[in-house]
């Protein structure tokens, strides 16, 4: 009954270690457990995509790079733009539309025009077929110009053309 006790005690004050501290490892064992890293609902999500613009920048690669470096992929069930915003700050994952409203949030918060798109994406294999039938990614203005924003494929400021060429499609 004490072993049982002692490391029930140790499993609490991991928990709390891992819901107070962002260091690498206690990110990746909350994460192994499913843990949420962070407490964000409707009602702080501004106010924390406000705090990752003041802490990371509000360029286009500095939005880029926060996406890319904070979320790993995994597949889930789509939701609510807001929901997939707030699940992916809190669980540091999410699918390819998380990428996409993670990233559409953070532009418009920092006061760029941006468009969310959908169609097929990267064509990996190089064998003329999309390796995703549906794939999100974003348009964000640029000079005039849209360009491609795609945090979980590695795209960044590209145009259309260039897209094309990488296996993209999508309906204009």
């Amino acid at each position: 009954m004490k072993a049982t006790a002692k490391r029930l005690f140790s499993a609490v004050i991991l928990i709390s270690m891992l819901f107070s501290c962002s260091c690498s490892f206690c990110v990746k064992v909350a994460k192994r457990l499913g843990l949420p890293l962070d407490n964000i609902n409707e009602n702080s999500l501004d106010a924390r995509l406000e705090d990752i613009l003041n802490k990371n920048g509000r360029d286009l690669e500095d939005i880029y790079n926060f996406v890319r470096q904070n979320i790993t992929y995994k597949r889930i069930e789509k939701a609510s733009d807001e929901e997939m915003v707030i699940y992916a700050l809190n669980y540091r994952r999410g699918a390819c539309y998380h990428y996409a409203a993670l990233s559409h949030f953070l532009l418009k918060a920092a006061g760029y025009e941006v468009q969310t798109i959908k169609g097929a994406g990267l064509d990996v294999n190089g064998d003329g077929i999309p390796d995703a039938d549906e794939h999100y990614w974003n348009l964000v203005m640029v000079d005039g110009k849209w360009l491609h924003f795609d945090a979980l494929q590695g795209q960044f400021l590209k145009n259309d053309e260039e897209m094309k060429k990488l296996g993209y499609n999508w309906e204009d």
